[in-house]
């Protein structure tokens, strides 16, 4: 037997998500159609609000509901030093912290040949022409300590040398475990990373 195609419409939408197989995609999708229509409901208007109202900074990538972030916007901000992230989830993990003052750019992805993601397919031209024309002293390469983090901030870290062999490029330090995710650990993690930051 075989779900409405509505239903199935739907479960196929929801296993698109990361993190989301078959099995719960199937789950909520028929937990939604049976128990919860007015939950899938307000999910719809949600999400054509969120589709209406929001939409990348135009200068750092982070997510918005105006042209430029709050953090873009925040004059109190150190303009000389910028970190650089994979997603926002990152960068609102790090801003937990307290710790970092600086700006962000984010990337919203990582070069991965083997899925065919390249420099040009997220948003590293954008980074690094910010650092032509911006001010900054210190770049701080905040990404995943996995292949494809490490391959991104090694790439990064050549290009910018190429035009500019007085910027200090550090990385988190390696308090966060290798193969974990920045938006997993802890605040208190991220502090001991931020603090202990080394040369890349």
């Amino acid at each position: 037997m075989n779900f409405p195609k509505e239903v199935q419409s739907l479960s196929d939408i929801f296993s698109s998500l990361p993190n989301v197989g078959p099995k719960l995609s199937n789950k909520i999708a028929l937990y939604l159609s049976i128990n919860a229509k007015d939950l899938a409901k307000r999910m719809s208007e949600s999400i054509d609000e969120m589709i209406a109202n929001t939409l990348p900074c135009k200068l750092c990538g982070n997510i918005s509901n105006e042209e430029l972030c709050e953090i873009c916007q925040d004059e109190l901000r150190v303009r000389s030093q910028i970190m650089i992230v994979e997603d926002p989830l990152d960068l609102i993990n790090i801003e937990s912290s307290g710790e970092y003052k600086g700006i962000y750019h984010v990337l919203n992805g990582l070069i991965s040949p083997i899925n065919g993601i390249g420099p040009e397919e997220i948003r590293i031209p954008e980074a690094l022409e910010r650092l032509k024309e911006e001010n900054i002293d210190e770049v701080i390469i905040a990404l995943n300590p996995t292949i494809e983090g490490e391959a991104t901030g090694l790439y990064i870290k050549q290009e910018i040398q190429r035009f500019n062999d007085n910027v200090k490029i550090t990385r988190l330090a390696k308090g966060i475990p290798v193969g974990g995710d920045i938006e997993y650990v802890s605040v208190q993690t991220i502090v001991d990373s931020l603090r202990s930051r080394v040369q890349f």
